[in-house]
């Protein structure tokens, strides 16, 4: 047992030593030491910001097609309306960041429905908060540059109160029956 024992130690003495000289010889031909006299330099990069333009609010009737929002540089498309598992409208847009940079989430706030009041006049629908409408809304992420989102938002209101409304989400107004699906 201690021959054998004996036996590795000296082979193992014999690699290390071995190594030690072919580290030795490599270290002679390449030196990659550092100077004093050198500078590192590091450099970073700034990541621009978003920002928005401000323009006035386009309204559109065509409601099966997307619509470009100058101000924002998005593109929405309107997907539909459904009922909200408790209570109320679900409206789902198709957003599309068109920007070189991503879109904070406040960017997108806030959207705004109205339906006729039966005066001649709108009146403004309230949206159902998160923890009651059972639904996540809106951007709750930046949306990366040229990415592409189904963002959600309920309101108080049932889906046949929608046959003539007013949806506006960021620089662009949606007019007309909400309930006409794509």
């Amino acid at each position: 047992m201690r021959i054998a024992t004996a036996v590795v130690a000296g082979v193992g003495t014999i690699a290390l030593s071995a190594s030690l000289v072919a580290c030795d010889r490599n270290q002679d031909e390449v030196s990659n030491e550092i100077t004093p006299s050198e500078v590192l330099e590091v450099t970073t990069s700034v990541t621009p910001a978003f920002e928005p333009k401000q323009v006035e609010p386009t309204e559109t009737t065509e409601l099966v097609k997307s619509a470009h929002d100058e101000g924002l540089n998005l593109t929405y498309t309107l997907q539909g309306v459904r009922y909200a598992p408790n209570g109320g409208s679900l409206i789902y847009v198709l957003v599309t960041n068109d920007n070189d940079v991503p879109l904070p989430p406040e960017a997108l706030t806030p959207v705004i429905l109205k339906i006729p009041d039966g005066a001649g006049g709108w009146t403004d629908i309230d949206r159902i908060a998160d923890e009651n409408s059972g639904v996540q809304s809106g951007l709750d992420l930046p949306l990366g540059a040229h990415a592409s989102t189904n963002l959600k938002y309920v309101f108080d209101v049932n889906t046949g109160a929608l046959w003539k409304a007013k949806l506006q989400i960021g620089n662009v107004i949606y007019s007309g029956n909400l309930n006409v699906s794509p």
